[in-house]
Order: C-alpha cells, then sequence, then structure tokens
C-alpha cells in the first residue's frame, strides 16, 4: 500500500498505463482500490479509453461471476463515470 502512496506521490500521468497492465496481478482489494484512485487521480481531463479499459476488468469479472473480484472492482464503477465525463 505504501508503494502505491509513493507512485501518487512521485508518479506521473504516465504511470496510468502501467497499473492497468499489472490490474491482474493484483488480488488484495486495497491495492486495486488505490490503483483506481491513482488513475483517477492522474486523469483531471479524463480518460475514455482507459474507462473503457476499467470497464472491461469489471465486466470480466462480472462474467466470470467472481465475488471476490467484483467486490475488489466496485470502487472501479466511481472512477469509470469520472473518467468518461470529465472527458467530456
Amino acid at each position: 500500500i505504501k508503494s502505491m502512496y509513493m507512485i501518487g506521490a512521485y508518479g506521473t500521468p504516465e504511470v496510468r498505463g502501467k497499473l492497468i497492465e499489472i490490474m491482474p496481478k493484483l488480488k488484495n482489494a486495497a491495492l486495486r482500490f488505490m490503483a483506481g484512485q491513482l488513475i483517477d487521480y492522474f486523469s483531471p481531463k479524463g480518460d475514455p479509453a482507459m474507462a473503457q479499459k476499467l470497464q472491461a476488468i469489471v465486466d470480466e469479472a462480472e462474467m466470470k461471476k467472481d465475488q471476490q473480484m467484483m467486490a475488489a472492482n466496485a470502487p472501479f464503477k466511481t472512477v469509470i463515470y469520472r473518467l468518461g465525463a470529465r472527458a467530456q
């Protein structure tokens, strides 16, 4: 969790792609939450493409009916809406 905070403190918007890339490896709900928050933080003007990638992660967990991952992905829905709304 501390490393996610450090990414927020010292990272740049380019880190968003890396966070999406490692998302399947992040099984801990707190880490997934922090990754979503960092994507949101580093996207002040929105990013429909990033929103689409997050939506794909949410859809995959729902398709597999994986309750643990669905719960871990719950905060992504807010981030998805923000990324889309800011881009308009």
